[in-house]
């Protein structure tokens, strides 16, 4: 295993809502699977994935496997380094550090299902963001048919929740004119 299991990344919150790491740590995969070296410095920024809210109110991305999203926001923002320009040398393409992720999302004890799941979403995310896009047609047929397979169940849960959000907001919106009313 590549991460210990006692081995927490300490973070802090910030008033922004992202992360920051408050002690290097160091992903090292298994040979057979290339051993891979991920360096997480202090300092780093992470939102632990950008999962849209809806989604994020089913399938957590802190947790058990809140290390896998750290370290696949590192290879990401590598990849956006290279567009960018602002970084040069080798890096994982995307498709590599999405299946890096599902792979540490295992090795952390995640569902199978779950993790593939998480892996559908971040090769959905790829698709729409250019410096994670190449070769996205490669993984195509496998993210479309577990997509297929998943809708029936994640899309009632998300509509769900979305109305919920759209109730709270309406109790909170009724609540403050109520306070502000009797001030």
């Amino acid at each position: 295993m590549s991460f210990r299991p006692d081995d927490a990344v300490p973070v802090c919150l910030l008033p922004d809502g992202s992360w920051v790491v408050l002690e290097h740590r160091q992903y090292v995969g298994s040979p057979e699977h290339g051993a891979d070296v991920v360096d997480i410095p202090v300092g780093f920024k992470t939102d632990f994935g950008s999962v849209p809210w809806v989604v994020r109110a089913i399938l957590s991305q802190i947790g058990k496997g809140g290390r896998a999203f750290l370290v696949h926001d590192v290879g990401c923002e590598a990849l956006n380094d290279v567009h960018t320009g602002r970084r040069q040398g080798p890096v994982l393409d995307s498709i590599s550090v999405d299946g890096m992720f599902r792979r540490i999302l295992g090795e952390l004890g995640v569902w199978d299902t779950l993790r593939w799941l998480y892996w559908v979403g971040v090769r959905w995310g790829a698709l729409f963001n250019p410096a994670r896009r190449a070769g996205w047609w490669r993984t195509a047929p496998q993210v479309i048919g577990i997509s297929v397979l998943a809708a029936p169940v994640i899309v009632p849960l998300a509509v769900v929740t979305a109305l919920a959000g759209a109730v709270l907001t309406v109790v909170e919106g009724v609540a403050v004119a109520w306070r502000e009313l009797w001030r």
